[in-house]
């Protein structure tokens, strides 16, 4: 993939999304009350654990770096009732095969109720994600410092509306 063909995908990236959270006082508003969340990471390409980075690894780094701050990992993924934290790396590998493009993500869903038909939908109420790109020798290690880098905004977002346990 040329340098070009790396920079418009991550501009596809950044630009082309529905909207979706952030990190505004709005949004963080929508964390209060949490008793904790179900921690679900997406799964990753192959070629993208062969070259270091796990599923695994973001999940235990993830809810390790949450039950150290104090905010309860919750094993009822699936439950419409338990608000899930979303970690996603959606990695591409240029044709040279040395330089990664990559977009993590750290999203916050929960159920909420829709006003006018008094329904429920799951709905992305929180949300940081960056848009990167590194050398194949340190992308496991990069990749892996960037979710922990938003996976603390999520905490430090938490923790601002609700009390410390």
């Amino acid at each position: 993939m040329t340098r070009v063909a790396c920079l418009c995908l991550a501009l596809a990236l950044l630009t082309v999304r529905p909207a979706s959270a952030s990190d505004s006082p709005r949004d963080r508003a929508t964390l209060k009350g949490l008793k904790g969340v179900a921690v679900i990471v997406e799964s990753l390409e192959a070629v993208v654990e062969r070259d270091g980075l796990t599923a695994s690894q973001l999940q235990t780094d993830v809810e390790l770096r949450l039950r150290q701050s104090g905010i309860r990992v919750i094993e009822a993924a699936g439950d419409p009732d338990v608000p899930v934290l979303y970690v996603n790396v959606n990695a591409m590998k240029q044709s040279t095969g040395n330089t990664y493009v990559y977009e993590a993500e750290v999203s916050v869903f929960q159920t909420c109720r829709i006003i006018a038909t008094n329904g429920f939908a799951l709905a992305q109420t929180w949300s940081v994600s960056n848009v990167a790109s590194v050398g194949v020798a340190n992308f496991g290690r990069v990749a892996r410092d960037l979710v922990r880098d938003e996976t603390d905004k999520f905490i430090n977002a938490f923790l601002s509306v609700n009390s410390t346990p």
